[in-house]
C-alpha cells in the first residue's frame, strides 16, 4: 500500500481543530518563534503528612527535608516560577531528579493546571491564555510513541497530513518533509522503518512529528534520556540549528548535559525543589557559584556542578534573601559521605594521605640566657 492513500484513508473524515489564531499563530505557514514569558508559576499537590516506612535512611535529614516540602499536607512541586525565552533562542532546564522540571514544562504546554493560576502569561508582549501557548506550541514526550511499522518518511508525511491536510498542498508537504529530513539528519534512514532505528534516530522523528508542524515553540522534555553522548549532542545541535535557522523559540528539560552541549545554550533555568535558582547565561551562573564561595574544579562544567552543589546555592540565596548584603561564608571541605565529584573525592583522598605522609618536624626551641 502507498503512502499517499495510507494516509489518505486515515485522514478522510478528520475535521482539523477550529482555532482562533493568536498574534503569533498566523494561519498560512509560519516562521519563527514567539517571546513566552510567564510570571508566577505554582503547582501544589495534596499528600499524605505521614511519612513512608524506611527500613535505610542515607540522612538523618531525609525525614526532616519530607516534611520541609509539606504544609498542611500539601506539597509544592514548583514555587512562583518565573522564566522567559525569546525567538531563536534555546532555554535549557536542568536540576536534580523531583526538580519540577517536567512539570515546569507541562504547565506551559497546557496539559497541567498550575496551582494557584500563573501571575501573568505573554506571547510576543501580548497577554494570553495557557491555551494560546498550547495552540502555537509542540510537545515532544520523553517515551517515542511511533508507529513500529511505517518508515521515516512515512511518518512524518502521515503527522503533517494529519493536521495540516486542509492548510498545505501535497506538494507543500513533501518539500516541508524532505527539508526536515535534512535537518533532523534522517535523509539516509528516511526509507527505514521504525522498528528498525536506532534510540537516537526514533528520538530524532519523534522531533520530526511535532516539528514538521512548523510550531512557533517547541518543548522537549529530556529529549537525550537514555541516548548515548554522540546521539544527544547530534539531537541537540538539530535543535541549536532549528532555533537559528527557522527562529523558532526551543525548550527543553535536560539531565546532567555536556560540556559540548551546554555551549549550545542561549540560557540556563537551574531548577531545585521547584524554585529558580538560576535563569541567565552560563557565564552568568559561573558567577553564581563564586558568589556562593563554590570554586569551579578544573575540568568540570559549571551546569554539572551547579546541579551538585543544589544545596549550597540554596543556602546562599537563603543567606542574601536574609541580608542583601551578607556574603555567603567559604566553603568548607566536604565530608566523604557528602554528595561530590570524582576529582573532588580524589583531591581531599591525596590531601588526607600527604598530610598523613608527612613526619612532623619538632624544632625545639632554645631560650636565650637571661630572657
Amino acid at each position: 500500500m502507498g503512502v499517499n492513500k495510507s494516509v489518505n484513508k486515515v485522514v478522510m473524515g478528520h475535521t482539523p481543530d477550529t482555532v482562533t489564531p493568536h498574534k503569533c499563530m498566523p494561519k498560512k505557514a509560519r516562521a519563527g518563534g514567539c517571546d513566552v514569558q510567564a510570571t508566577g508559576i505554582n503547582y501544589r499537590i495534596a499528600v499524605s503528612t505521614h511519612p513512608p516506612l524506611k527500613v535505610w535512611s542515607r540522612s538523618d535529614d531525609d525525614a526532616q527535608e519530607h516534611h520541609h516540602h509539606l504544609i498542611n499536607g500539601v506539597r509544592h512541586v514548583l514555587r512562583n516560577v518565573t522564566c522567559r525565552v525569546r525567538p531563536g533562542e534555546l532555554l535549557a532546564i536542568v536540576g536534580p531528579s523531583g526538580a519540577g522540571k517536567s512539570t515546569l514544562l507541562e504547565i506551559l504546554d497546557g496539559r497541567l493546571s498550575p496551582s494557584p493560576p500563573l501571575d501573568l502569561l505573554l506571547l510576543d508582549g501580548a497577554a494570553a491564555a495557557s491555551a494560546d501557548l498550547r495552540r502555537v506550541s509542540g510537545y515532544v514526550t520523553q517515551r517515542d510513541v511511533l508507529f513500529p511499522l511505517l518508515t521515516v518518511r512515512e511518518t512524518l508525511l502521515f503527522s503533517a497530513r494529519l493536521r495540516l491536510g486542509a492548510t498545505l498542498l501535497a506538494k507543500d508537504m513533501d518539500a516541508r518533509v524532505d527539508a526536515l529530513l535534512d535537518d533532523l539528519t534522517l535523509r539516509r534512514v528516511a526509507a527505514t522503518r521504525i522498528k528498525d532505528l536506532s534510540g537516537g534516530e526514533r528520538r530524532r522523528v519523534s522531533i520530526g512529528v511535532e516539528a514538521v508542524h512548523d510550531h512557533a515553540v517547541l518543548i522537549l522534555d529530556e529529549p537525550t534520556s537514555g541516548l548515548d553522548s554522540a546521539s544527544a549532542l547530534q539531537i541537540v545541535g538539530a535543535l541549536r540549528a532549528m532555533a537559528e535557522t527557522r527562529g523558532q523559540t526551543v525548550l527543553l528539560s535536560i539531565h546532567q548535559p555536556g560540556a559540548r552541549i551546554v555551549k549550545m545554550f542561549d540560557s540556563v533555568l537551574l531548577l531545585a525543589a521547584g524554585s529558580v535558582l538560576h535563569h541567565g547565561t552560563a557565564d552568568q551562573l559561573r558567577s553564581l557559584l563564586a558568589d556562593a564561595g563554590l570554586r569551579l574544579p578544573p575540568h568540570v562544567d559549571a551546569v554539572e556542578f551547579s546541579i551538585d552543589s543544589v544545596d549550597a546555592l540554596r543556602a546562599h540565596r537563603r543567606l542574601i534573601s536574609a541580608d542583601g548584603l551578607q556574603q555567603a561564608p567559604p566553603p568548607q571541605p566536604a565530608p566523604a559521605s557528602s554528595r561530590c565529584t570524582l576529582q573532588q573525592l580524589f583531591q581531599l583522598h591525596s590531601k588526607q594521605v600527604a598530610d598523613e605522609d608527612t613526619p612532623t618536624m619538632a624544632v625545639p626551641i632554645h631560650k636565650k640566657e637571661g630572657s
